[in-house]
């Protein structure tokens, strides 16, 4: 009895965790692309999309073209985004779901190296990968599904396409999120006309509720002093575990990745590949080394997506799936 009982724990705990990657299939997962690669899928870069791809919350470009004399506002370059997670108490990630950079290898033995030939710039940048943080990785999205489609096709051209943007919650509806949280790149916090002379930087988080055209009409959440970043840094990765006062708070805790060249990783000892945390008014630290993830210091992360405790519909179908195992082992 005591051997079934044992048994019937591990695969409990086996079931948790392949259920880290694999639940979310049940979800709607939410992608975006970067500015260079999203003309070719025929969206912008600050289309909020499901697999297909299809926009599910439009950004700028949708909006209705002000009258004459007016211009119409071009697309933001969204650099990450969140719907963040509700946590009024402590929480517990148990795995890391992203993409990467253009030029990415991943480590020996994992999904990346396999999408990435070894040498980059071949299908890796157009995937999702998921980590339990053991220091291994595995494919959670193909870009075009081919030739053997995972868990996910997302339906974009492959190779020449960049994933930067991927959240594994549901848009909108039940669980209800407040709206989006994001960033932009550095060069559109300079050059972009709704942002520029504000002072915005490449390191500050946004805010927005879910409406159409939601890139040009932000307030600022937390800006990059706030998490104790610099003017110059750019987050490219965002997962936000937000303690559900509906603004920024010292319960909020702010998962990112940071571009090649942001100075804050030289004084981190960080890589662009390293998952950083910090909340407001603290100080950034690495959270998740790129070891961790199966990748490589010189590696980039380009989307970013926590997977914690208590998220509803994941701890709902691992409740199930655990109560099953122990029926029919225990």
């Amino acid at each position: 009895m005591a051997h079934k009982q044992s048994m019937g724990w591990f695969r409990v705990v086996a079931c948790m965790l392949v259920g880290v990657f694999f639940v979310g299939t049940a979800q709607a997962q939410v992608f975006s692309l970067d500015a260079v690669t999203s003309g070719a899928n025929g969206v912008f870069p600050d289309d909020l999309l499901l697999p297909g791809p299809a926009p599910v919350l439009p950004g700028a470009a949708a909006l209705p073209p002000p009258p004459p004399p007016g211009f119409p506002i071009p697309p933001v370059d969204v650099d990450a985004f969140s719907f963040s997670q509700i946590f009024p108490g402590a929480h517990t990630v148990l795995g890391v779901e992203f993409s990467v950079a253009p030029g990415s290898i991943g480590a020996a033995g994992t999904a990346v190296i396999v999408e990435s030939g070894g040498v980059g710039g071949l299908d890796e940048p157009a995937d999702i990968f998921g980590s339990g943080l053991g220091g291994g990785n595995i494919q959670v999205a193909d870009g075009d599904g081919l030739p053997l489609a995972p868990p996910i096709p997302l339906g974009v051209v492959e190779p020449g396409t960049n994933v930067d943007g991927w959240d594994a919650g549901p848009p909108f509806g039940p669980p209800a999120f407040p709206g989006i949280y994001f960033t932009i790149t550095a060069f559109e916090a300079a050059t972009h006309p709704i942002y520029t002379g504000t002072g915005s930087t490449g390191a500050d988080v946004f805010f927005s509720p879910p409406v159409i055209g939601y890139s040009v009409a932000p307030v600022v959440f937390m800006t990059g002093a706030a998490l104790g970043l610099g003017p110059l840094d750019d987050i490219d990765g965002l997962s936000i575990m937000e303690d559900g006062t509906g603004g920024p708070s010292l319960g909020d805790v702010v998962y990112f990745s940071l571009t090649p060249g942001s100075p804050s990783l030289v004084g981190l000892g960080a890589s662009p590949a390293d998952v950083l945390v910090s909340t407001l008014g603290g100080v950034p630290a690495i959270a998740f080394t790129a070891g961790t993830l199966g990748l490589l210091p010189s590696d980039d992360i380009d989307a970013l997506h926590l997977v914690s405790v208590p998220e509803p519909a994941s701890v709902a179908l691992m409740c199930l799936g655990a109560i099953g195992l122990c029926r029919r082992r225990v």
